[in-house]
């Protein structure tokens, strides 16, 4: 049994599958800091804590999961973090010169724990 289609019947597939699909591409980008170096927050600056944010000592603070933190800073005058150096390795505290979108499949390969973002 063959079924025939009509060109516009086709036509209207497509067109609402290009919408659902550039809806999904949309969904799944997100605005990040990005540091000065070109770093930005991204998940795998988690510690045992959660993510520290906020400006160096009494307002810095934990948060656990990596929306949350990105919520607070995204509503910060200016967002700040801690990640490891690339050059020693140790924790320092970065401020937010610009904001970068990225895909969120980009923020999952995110390789190691160097606290570098991939510059862009």
């Amino acid at each position: 049994m063959a079924i025939f289609l009509s060109v516009g019947f086709v036509r209207n597939i497509i067109f609402e599958l290009r919408q659902q699909y550039q809806a999904k591409t949309i969904e799944e980008t997100c605005l990040v800091p990005v540091a000065r170096d070109g770093s930005f927050f991204h998940p795998e600056l988690h510690l045992s804590k959660g993510f520290q944010i906020g400006k160096r000592g009494h307002d810095q603070r934990y948060v656990y999961t990596f929306e949350e933190a990105l919520e607070k800073l995204q509503n910060m005058d200016k967002p700040r973090w801690r990640r490891p150096s690339a050059t020693s390795g140790v924790f320092g505290t970065v401020t937010s010169v610009s904001w970068r979108e990225v895909n969120l499949a980009e923020l999952d390969s995110v390789e190691g724990k160097s606290g570098q973002g991939a510059s862009s």
